[in-house]
């Protein structure tokens, strides 16, 4: 984990592992069963997972990403895992909506298109 410090890390502010009150952010790897957290300095920060893939993929550093959001670059080789040693349990994915009456077809739409795609990642 100590190498972790010298790469080049890539943050994208929508990271679960994000302290927005003190700007510092870390990213929890399971190491033999137990949560070791490593805060790795950041080059290049965006605030939107696809801006942090496009600059993965543009060789800028390294970015802790789901597989759901990057299924193609990953099929392609365009991005590569590292540290799945330390990935530990898989990570449940929540899909939320404030129920009052009949639901937006917008949002069942969008429901329905994530569902389909979230569970075939799985």
């Amino acid at each position: 984990m100590d190498r972790l410090e010298a790469m080049r890390i890539l943050l994208a502010v929508v990271d679960a592992g994000i302290i927005f009150n003190k700007r510092t952010f870390f990213w929890t790897f399971d190491v033999d069963g137990t949560p070791i957290e490593a805060v790795p300095r950041n080059r290049l920060e965006v605030n939107t997972a696809a801006n942090c893939v496009a600059a993965a993929v543009g060789g800028a550093g390294i970015a802790r990403l789901f597989d759901y959001q990057i299924p193609d670059e990953l099929a392609s080789g365009a991005l590569v895992p590292i540290l799945r040693d330390f990935d530990g349990r898989p990570q449940p994915i929540h899909i939320v909506y404030a129920r009052q009456g009949l639901l937006a077809l917008k949002v069942r739409a969008f429901v329905d298109w994530a569902l389909l795609r979230l569970r075939a990642s799985s």
